[in-house]
Formats: C-alpha cells, sequence, structure tokens
C-alpha cells in the first residue's frame, strides 16, 4: 500500500500507517527554544504509537520507515531499537 506524507497544522510531516504513525520535523526550533531537541539542525524523526508514546530519532529516518511500516509497528519499533544508542532524542520517551 502506497502512503503519503501529509502536512500537518504544526507543520510536521505525518506518516498515517493505521494503529501508529510516523512523525518528521525539519526543524525543532520552530517553537522556540525551550522545545528545542538535540537533533543539531538535521530535525527529527518519531515513531508514535497510539497510545501516545513517542520514541524519537534525530535526523531524517523517513525513508527507513517507510520501508518497514507496511510490516507493522514492531518492524519500526525494531529499527528505532536499533538506531536508538547512536540517534535518540532527549525528547524521546
Amino acid at each position: 500500500m502506497k502512503r503519503q506524507w501529509e502536512t500537518a497544522a504544526m507543520g510536521n510531516q505525518i506518516l498515517d500507517c493505521g494503529d501508529f504513525y510516523i512523525s518528521f520535523r525539519a526543524n525543532t526550533s520552530d517553537f522556540g527554544s525551550i522545545f528545542t531537541g538535540d537533533d543539531d539542525g538535521a530535525g527529527e524523526t518519531a515513531l508514535c504509537s497510539n497510545g501516545g508514546k513517542y520514541m524519537i530519532l534525530n535526523g531524517d529516518f523517513r525513508k527507513d520507515y517507510e520501508k518497514r511500516v507496511d510490516k507493522g509497528f514492531e518492524e519500526c519499533l525494531k529499527f528505532y531499537k536499533s538506531k536508538k544508542k547512536k540517534y535518540s532524542s532527549v525528547w524521546s520517551e
């Protein structure tokens, strides 16, 4: 199934995957310094459960998640865990 990235009202891009979604924000400083992440300007990509948990990686991992979303949340979670040590955001749960 071909999924499309859509721009949300807050400016981040969202890939709706049914029971979870992927969010990408190119510039975390848009909200002001209090919300700026530790992405060094590379943006951040979040795996978001519908239960409200955000697993955020510093950097643009959209293509990596696109390859996995049709295999389900668990496959995306495995990818997140494989990158977490090096790329995890301070905002990640």
